[in-house]
């Protein structure tokens, strides 16, 4: 097909529209899904920054307070590593009044930058502050003494140095319709996984090492003995990454 003057000058013809228009979808084809995975690609890079940054003001923390960790916020009415006890969930001011605020000081820190609820799904989360939780582990899957009448002053949490370094203490919460998950900054082994991530959600262990999961790894693990833990043989799934409470056997609650 040549275009030369004199055919320009009397335009195109359909058939000639119709294949620079099939061009260009095909091009289009190839070039939007390589651009979204661009993309992705580094909002998943962006967000393992994010979970190194986390563990990094958790650590913070635990060498400022004798090796203590924060409290996982696990109940809402404690203070913890996301927000002071009782405080309004939905505000993002909240964020400030975290135990790990001081070390972080950066609100975008705490939301995976591909965790982009509507305004309805936001709405059906209490906890609007972070993509992230806490393993309830650092408070031996119980709430904080004394939490059930209001004091946050005889918060029990585990040592850092009780946790294998690739034990895992943050991920991301599966974003259910209901927003169930979003409870308050903790999470629990037995609960689901993020899929935003091409399928996968990011974990982050107490070494400060941040890595990507696929839900069948992330229930993989939580199902299996770990070689690093002091194993009881009578026990089965358990201890590993994510069931390693310090205080029992096999790691769970």
């Amino acid at each position: 097909m040549f275009f030369t003057p004199a055919r320009l000058a009397r335009g195109f013809t359909l058939i000639e529209l119709l294949v620079v228009i099939a061009i260009i979808a095909v091009l289009a084809g190839l070039i939007f899904p390589a651009l979204t995975g661009a993309i992705e690609n580094s909002r998943r890079t962006n967000c393992l920054s994010n979970g190194r940054q986390l563990m990094a003001g958790i650590i913070a923390y635990a060498t400022e307070n004798d090796g203590n960790l924060p409290y996982s916020n696990q109940g809402a009415t404690a203070s913890g590593w996301l927000f002071a006890g009782g405080a309004d969930m939905t505000k993002q001011a909240t964020i400030e009044t975290g135990q790990i605020w001081p070390y972080i000081k950066t609100a975008n820190v705490y939301k995976c930058p591909s965790d982009r609820p509507s305004d309805a799904q936001l709405a059906l989360r209490p906890q609007q502050l972070s993509s992230y939780c806490m393993n309830q582990a650092v408070n031996f899957y119980t709430l904080a003494s004394g939490q059930e009448s209001g004091s946050s002053t005889d918060l029990k949490t585990a040592k850092i140095g009780q946790f294998p370094g690739k034990a895992i203490c943050l991920w991301e919460q599966d974003e259910m319709p209901d927003g169930s998950q979003f409870k308050d900054g903790s999470g629990n082994p037995v609960n689901t996984t993020t899929h935003r991530h091409s399928d996968g959600t990011v974990v982050i262990s107490f070494d400060g090492h941040a890595e990507l999961f696929i839900p069948a790894q992330f229930a993989a693990e939580k199902a299996k003995d770990g070689p690093d833990y002091p194993a009881d043989p009578a026990q089965k799934g358990g201890p590993n990454r994510l069931w390693c409470n310090p205080r029992k056997p096999d790691g769970h609650q």
